[in-house]
Order: structure tokens, then C-alpha cells, then sequence
């Protein structure tokens, strides 16, 4: 079980440090020929109730949607993604559980959602309840 977690973790991570490079490498391009950076915009419907367990932290192209653990370390639930579409040629065989929301003028927006179905502590019961409506949060995404 242990493995599996650190496998994820690690990918999970090799898919943020290769999203911040090649970022980083995108906003150069568009800033020396001119362009602005796209900047990641949707909205999202999130249940009343499930609002004080779920923290969001959100970057240029990625918001990452976690469940607050009162051990003080954040579980990942899902994030939502933007990327060109040469950068996902480069990384979609890393990303996995993921789902295409919009290829649309050269940009590939996407949803990777947790492998993880359970968590350690009191709060694994909450965690449940919040993975069991992920799939209609995720389906409130309005791009």
C-alpha cells in the first residue's frame, strides 16, 4: 500500500515540476513573440457542505482541488489542468485517471482525479463522503 502511495506521489509530482517547466518555457515563448499568457478559467460547483474540507490552490495554467486532513496534510482529490497541445503529446503517458474537458485552439484542458481511495485517521469517513460526489463536481466544471 505504502509503494503504491509513494508511486502516485511521485508521479503526481513529476506531473507538476513537468506542467511548471514547460510553463515556464510556453510563457517565454508567448512573452518574446508578444502574446499573453493564457490564464486557466472555469467555474466549479462545490456542495455547501463539502466547502470547509476542500482546499483549492490555484496557479497560472492548474488548480489543484485537495481535502483537508485535520493531521494538517492535504489529500489530493483532483486538479484542473491547461496545457498546449505539444506539451500534453510530452507528458500524457505520465497522466494518468485523467479526462479531456476541451482540445480547443491549440490548448488541451484536463481533469487528473485520485487514485487514493481511502486515508489514514478519523477523517477517512468525510474523505469517502467527498470522493463519492467527485464525479458530479468534476461534471459541474464550465469552462
Amino acid at each position: 500500500m505504502k509503494t503504491k502511495f509513494a508511486f502516485a506521489a511521485t508521479s503526481l509530482l513529476f506531473l507538476f515540476t513537468s506542467l511548471i517547466s514547460l510553463t515556464s518555457v510556453q510563457a517565454m515563448n508567448r512573452d518574446a513573440i508578444g502574446i499573453s499568457p493564457e490564464v486557466l478559467r472555469f467555474s466549479i460547483s462545490i456542495p455547501e457542505t463539502m466547502k470547509p474540507e476542500i482546499v483549492r490552490q490555484d496557479f497560472e495554467n492548474q488548480s489543484i482541488f485537495s481535502f483537508k486532513n485535520e493531521s494538517g496534510k492535504a489529500a489530493f482529490l483532483f486538479s484542473v489542468n491547461q496545457v498546449t497541445a505539444q506539451q500534453w503529446i510530452s507528458i500524457k503517458e505520465d497522466v494518468k485517471n485523467y479526462t479531456i474537458l476541451e482540445n480547443k485552439d491549440g490548448l488541451i484542458t484536463f481533469v487528473q482525479k485520485t487514485d487514493q481511495s481511502s486515508i489514514k485517521g478519523k477523517n477517512n469517513v468525510e474523505y469517502q463522503q467527498v470522493l463519492q460526489q467527485l464525479d458530479p463536481i468534476i461534471a459541474s466544471i464550465k469552462l
